[in-house]
């Protein structure tokens, strides 16, 4: 078998596709992955410095057997690669108790046993004083929960499939993605790759490499910003949970406008960003220059909500959201293709589930099938909508 041939071929190695890559090479399949960047980069979605990891996920049940394998896949990356890429210091999420995220997750979490309490405002305003909560409000602390690490986990993971001797190539742009009856072609500007199976991990990218397939997908500029803490120490990881806050009562699948922060790891700011809202984007031409307008949504949610920072952020950075019709994962083997599995998009909130999704990649082109519920999420379903 020469470089250019594998028996599998991972395009992408950001936050899906390194996690896959890992996966194979952990069962001794021999594998290759392409990268358009390099393993980490901050082109596409699996990057910010954090991400947030929860277990009570109102999203739907079909997530949570997911989430409960990743948690154990995580930790078993950092076992391997001797990188601490998880941290677990619980899941604050404020709101209206009797309407949008909070009923949700209290089910969610009764029906699979997941610790979790419910404080309301006072009781949530004496243990977490950073928050400013309005009387009406409560929150529901995920004990499971924290955040990860994105750059250092994807890094990790392909570098362990690289020790595991799999070969990563980096800086070749994938140029199209050919399936034969024996074999899939990839072809690059750096040569052509074949293997019997692909697992095509492109995030944004999914739809320029796929076109056939007629996903219904579009992309999302996000914006993260850091702000300095008044007092840091108030906002360390073991004082200050990762947390979601509504900003209304309006409920649909994105469900909530919320905004979302994460504690500080510098030891001096404080990440917090709007989830959802941005504007379309395309990932070969993102706009990545953070402006004012960009900054005084965030700005005023947090002079309102979090008085120990200062609302003017210090810097900020730009990622994707790359997003479906209903809101949830891309799945599986797209109708038409025998040998190609597609991991993502992941609709915006698909980091935390990259350890489990990784292994469902490997089932399939390994395999040939996956013990997780994967059929919800199966690329099949559009195919109605796409038809008309």
């Amino acid at each position: 078998m020469s470089s250019s041939e594998a028996e599998v071929v991972v395009v992408g190695l950001g936050s899906m596709g390194s996690q896959a890559l890992w996966q194979v090479a952990r069962r001794g399949v021999s594998a290759i992955g392409i990268e358009q960047f390099a393993p980490g980069h901050d082109q596409g979605a699996g990057h910010g410095e954090s991400r947030i990891i929860r277990s009570c996920y109102q999203e739907g049940p079909q997530y949570v057997p997911l989430i409960q394998a990743a948690f154990p896949l995580w930790r078993e990356l950092e076992e391997e690669t001797g990188q601490r890429l998880l941290t677990e210091n619980g899941a604050l999420f404020i709101g209206h108790p009797d309407s949008g995220y909070l009923p949700d997750a209290i089910a969610t979490a009764r029906a699979y046993d997941l610790p979790y309490e419910l404080l309301d405002a006072g009781e949530a305003s004496r243990r977490f004083p950073q928050h400013r909560l309005r009387s009406e409000e409560a929150a529901f602390l995920d004990l499971k929960a924290g955040f990860l690490r994105p750059e250092a986990a994807v890094r990790a993971a392909a570098g362990r499939a690289e020790r595991l001797g799999a070969r990563v190539v980096t800086a070749a742009r994938v140029e199209a993605i050919e399936e034969h009856s024996d074999r899939v072609e990839i072809r690059t500007a750096a040569g052509t790759f074949r293997a019997a199976r692909a697992i095509v991990a492109a995030g944004a990218w999914t739809e320029k490499l796929l076109p056939d397939l007629g996903l219904p997908l579009w992309v999302e500029r996000q914006v993260m910003f850091w702000f300095r803490a008044h007092h840091p120490e108030e906002f360390a990881p073991e004082r200050f949970p990762v947390f979601i806050r509504e900003r209304s009562q309006d409920h649909t699948w994105y469900g909530l406008p919320s905004w979302y922060g994460v504690p500080s790891l510098d030891g001096e700011t404080v990440k917090a960003a709007i989830h959802h809202e941005g504007a379309p984007a395309d990932p070969d031409h993102q706009d990545r220059e953070v402006r004012e307008r960009d900054a005084t949504p965030v700005s005023e949610l947090v002079a309102d909500g979090l008085p120990g920072l200062d609302p003017k952020p210090v810097r900020g950075k730009t990622c994707m959201y790359t997003n479906t019709p209903d809101g949830h994962f891309v799945l599986g083997r797209p109708p038409g293709l025998e040998r190609v599995v597609v991991l993502g998009p992941m609709a915006g909130h698909g980091f935390k589930f990259a350890a489990a999704v990784g292994r469902i990649g490997a089932d399939l082109v390994v395999d040939g099938t996956t013990e997780l519920p994967i059929d919800f999420f199966s690329p099949a379903r559009f195919e109605r909508s796409t038809s008309h």
